[in-house]
């Protein structure tokens, strides 16, 4: 247990230490991950980001593209690249460049999204600007990190800057009389033919290939291709080899992750299995053996009453008789609170209108329950949870939201279970309770959406201040 927190610690440390934004989402778009270099890139703190949805950095003209590619990885379940744009805190359109990797668990289940973004908003600046006039290409193309060459439609090389030398392992002589044609791959020569040169003016191109150095090796590269006027071609290389290894880690870095997850949820299943066999155990222990032994004592203190004749003894006895009684009731009463007998036994339907009308009749709340037909037997483990999600909810309705009516509606609706518990009290501010839960400080709605997914389930919560609150947990169910 200590060896895999270690690992997550260092899986963490290895996320908060990447210079490039990462971010992960689930299935749904909501962010559960935002390192350092995506509060640099949007300007969102990651405790004020954590929870909401991606589309927060999405355009609004972009939302349709973004969703096309979701739906993509959804089917093909491979890594996507795309250059498009992302929108930061100040309403700043940003072009970025982004990877999307799968993220599956140990069964080869996809379960979320990370994407590694980089801000590239300098380089769509500069294709644009390069075409306001040839001197200023020189002194801009050469500045660039990337390798860039201007070439006419034939491939011949017109300009170009140090950093492609680099790349392509060429002298300063050798790439004077260069054919681009020779390094760059197929798909880069067929937007380069004099065809679509031509029907392809102003527009731009972006492909991940391999590029072809001097001694024939390959490495790998973003290519940006640019239709400029006057039949010239702009092309950019990004050489891609350390972000690739890079990818390759942080994918086996995540897979490992959601392992040391899935280990951590599963312990976390059984501690409430134990949990729940161990509230059993004890609940008929006070019953059975505490309760039956009271009752016996409550007997023979009533037979001894009947033999008794001083009044004095007889009212000591009949204190004491009470005093068992009493003894009695808070037993029984503590055997119901760790393991109603009637969940088991009648299921939970049954089991919720007992502690519906237990509990808020002393609290003299209105509760109302209202109920589906449910044609098959739910699953025991999941009994247990709605049971416990409903009764820490009321609960806590009657501990603080000073409510005089709620309700509990228990349905199934497309193969779903669905709890709904709701109050018209005076609210409180969600978040502000998932911080305190973190914190420590309050438990009760983490401890809600933890047993809700050990079974696969998840938890809504929604309450406003003099509102009331709501909350609906649901469940797959066949």
């Amino acid at each position: 247990m200590d060896q895999k927190k270690k690992e997550i610690l260092k899986l963490s440390s290895l996320w908060e230490s990447v210079d490039d934004c990462l971010i992960e989402t689930d299935l749904k778009g909501t962010i559960l991950g935002w390192n350092p270099g995506a509060e640099k890139l949007y300007g969102y703190k990651s405790k004020a980001i954590i929870g909401k949805s991606i589309s927060i950095i999405i355009p609004s003209k972009r939302k349709d593209e973004f969703l096309k590619i979701i739906r993509n990885i959804r089917k093909e379940k491979k890594t996507y690249h795309i250059e498009t744009e992302r929108i930061d805190k100040n309403k700043v359109i940003k072009n970025v460049s982004t990877t999307l990797i799968p993220i599956k668990n140990e069964r080869g289940k996809l379960v979320g999204i990370t994407s590694i973004t980089r801000d590239i908003t300098q380089r769509i600046k500069l294709l644009k600007d390069l075409n306001e006039s040839e001197k200023r290409y020189k002194s801009l193309i050469e500045q660039q990190f990337d390798g860039v060459a201007l070439v006419d439609k034939s491939g011949n090389m017109l300009i170009w800057n140090s950093r492609l030398i680099e790349q392509l392992r060429f002298s300063k002589k050798e790439i004077e009389k260069l054919n681009i044609n020779k390094v760059i791959p197929d798909e880069v020569k067929k937007i380069m033919t004099p065809k679509n040169i031509s029907k392809n003016m102003y527009k731009s191109f972006h492909i991940s290939s391999n590029i072809m150095r001097k001694s024939g090796s390959l490495f790998p590269s973003e290519i940006s291709i640019r239709i400029l006027e006057n039949k010239m071609v702009m092309l950019i290389f990004r050489d891609i080899s350390e972000r690739r290894n890079a990818e390759e880690m942080q994918e086996k870095l995540i897979n490992k992750l959601v392992a040391a997850q899935n280990i951590l949820k599963n312990l976390s299943k059984q501690m409430i299995q134990v949990q729940e066999t161990e509230r059993r155990n004890i609940a008929r222990e006070l019953h059975d053996e505490i309760g039956q032994t009271l009752t016996a004592i409550k007997i023979d203190l009533i037979n001894i009453l009947t033999s008794i004749t001083s009044l004095e003894v007889r009212e000591k006895l009949k204190d004491t008789v009470k005093l068992v009684e009493n003894i009695l009731n808070n037993v029984r009463e503590m055997s119901l609170i760790l393991r109603p007998s009637i969940l088991d036994d009648l299921g939970l339907i049954p089991a919720v209108r007992w502690t519906l009308d237990r509990q808020t009749q002393r609290a003299n709340i209105n509760a109302k329950l209202t109920t589906s037909e449910i044609d098959k037997k739910l699953p025991h483990e999941l009994e247990i949870t709605c049971f416990r999600i409903i009764q820490e909810a009321v609960t806590n309705i009657i501990k603080h939201s000073q409510a005089e009516n709620m309700s509990v509606e228990i349905y199934v609706k497309q193969k779903e279970l669905h709890l709904i518990i709701s109050d018209d009290g005076i609210g409180f501010d969600v978040n502000s309770a998932r911080e305190n839960a973190i914190g420590g400080y309050s438990i009760g709605i983490l401890g809600m959406q933890e047993r809700a997914e050990l079974v696969g389930g998840w938890v809504d919560i929604w309450s406003k201040s003099k509102e009331g609150t709501r909350i609906h947990a649901i469940f797959p169910f066949k």
